[in-house]
């Protein structure tokens, strides 16, 4: 997430740069875009999302954003350690959000260009299959396929400012989005033995989930786990988007 604020920085500064001798076409009512921000948060290009917005009044507009999302590797360890880590046997998700933007009438630009703010709604589903070999005392005990499911649900007000780059390329910054969340966990460890619950996985599925959703890390320290089981439970949710369009 650091990566991800000091970048969001520097292309705010260039768009500040880019903005002073931008011309602005205000009858290009579309915007195509793609939204960066999964594939800086995850380390993975394979997360990607695309998005459009349609401006619907002189200071309103509508959007939408798809795609796939990737969690990034749950735990490295070396082989002896309590969980090693073999293959990744499936890693998907998805995300599907909208928005409803209400630009501020000062702006100096006509919308797209501008402060804005606005209710939005986001799910995200993620679906992780991976083979593993547990250790205990530098002995392998066992061999598991660990399954991890995981959806979230947010409805909140988002804060952003959207820059036009010249006559058709934009830049939308998403920078405050608080919400309320509603989170499902559900995992399963299919092993070739009877195991107990081993603590340094459940401490990887947390570090993994945190370093895409930072706002939900105090949520996890409450949660209990077993080896098979489920957990649903509400808390605060979160929003920061970097997102690059082209008009028509």
């Amino acid at each position: 997430m650091k990566q991800a604020l000091i970048f969001c920085f520097l292309l705010l500064s260039a768009a500040l740069r880019a903005q002073h001798d931008a011309h602005h076409d205000s009858t290009m009512n579309n915007t195509v875009r793609i939204n960066i921000t999964p594939m800086l948060v995850t380390g993975r290009l394979a997360s990607f999302t695309a998005g459009y917005e349609r401006v619907i009044t002189p200071h309103q507009s509508i959007s939408a954003n798809i795609g796939h999302l990737e969690l990034p590797p749950v735990i490295t360890t070396a082989a002896g350690n309590p969980v090693q880590w073999v293959s990744s046997l499936r890693n998907t998700g998805f995300i599907v959000s909208a928005d409803y933007r209400f630009y501020f009438k000062r702006n100096r630009y006509a919308i797209p260009d501008g402060l804005y703010w606005g209710p939005y709604a986001a799910y995200y589903y993620f679906d992780k299959k991976a083979r593993a070999e547990l250790y205990l005392n530098g002995q392998l005990q066992a061999t598991a396929d660990i399954q991890t499911y995981f959806s979230m649900a947010t409805l909140g007000l988002e804060l952003g400012y959207q820059f036009v780059l010249g006559k058709r390329w934009t830049l939308d910054l998403i920078l405050i989005g608080p919400g309320v969340g509603f989170y499902d966990l559900n995992f399963i460890i299919d092993a070739d033995a009877n195991l107990q619950g081993n603590p340094e996985y459940y401490q990887g599925i947390y570090d993994a989930l945190i370093s895409i959703f930072p706002a939900i890390g105090q949520l996890f320290e409450r949660q209990e786990f077993d080896t098979k089981g489920a957990k649903s439970f509400n808390g605060l949710g979160y929003r920061m988007v970097i997102q690059v369009g082209f008009r028509f």
